[in-house]
């Protein structure tokens, strides 16, 4: 009878314990477009504690949403709810996703005359939406854009970069942060 007391007495204390034990929440953020995914270091706030990202969180069982600060260049992720379970880890990564400049162009020159981006983070896209094939060239490459055609750029450094339409006097600046 004793063993009897001591082993349901131990497994009321697995109940209890595994009912109230704590759980990790580890948030992220990452920039993603197409199959680029880059870390970003934003803030987050979970149940009222906010701190930048990567970060761990041990918290008691239960619901959390994790809301995500606004990025300059970024669309801000989405705020997310997730269950934090006892002896568990898990995870929350919120997702943003650059603000893309889409600069049409033709033989007749850019629908825009300048363009700002952040280096590595905001792709540049030119569109052919003539109907004749162009080439872009700048000091960085060279494209033919058939019609309908698009170019995508990052930009790996902050600078400034001219771009043109080969043959002609038409130009853009992209200005890069």
């Amino acid at each position: 009878m004793p063993v009897m007391v001591v082993a349901g007495l131990f497994m009321v204390g697995l109940f209890v314990t595994a009912g109230t034990s704590t759980g990790v929440l580890v948030v992220e953020a990452r920039s993603v477009y197409g199959s680029k995914s880059i870390p970003l270091t934003a803030t987050a706030t979970v149940g009222g504690t906010t701190l930048t990202t990567p970060f761990n969180l041990t918290l008691v069982p239960g619901l959390y949403t994790v809301a995500y600060s606004q990025l300059p260049w970024l669309h801000t992720a989405d705020s997310r709810t997730i269950q934090v379970v006892g002896g568990r880890t898990v995870y929350a990564v919120g997702v943003y996703s650059p603000i893309v400049d889409v600069i049409g162009v033709t033989d007749a020159g850019f629908n825009a005359t300048s363009v700002r981006a952040e280096h590595v983070i905001t792709p540049v896209i030119w569109v052919n939406t003539g109907t004749n094939a162009v080439v872009l060239q700048s000091s960085l490459f060279s494209v033919t854009l058939n019609p309908g055609g698009n170019y995508t750029r990052f930009f790996t450094t902050g600078g400034t970069v001219t771009v043109t339409v080969l043959g002609t006097t038409h130009a853009m600046t992209v200005y890069i942060a």
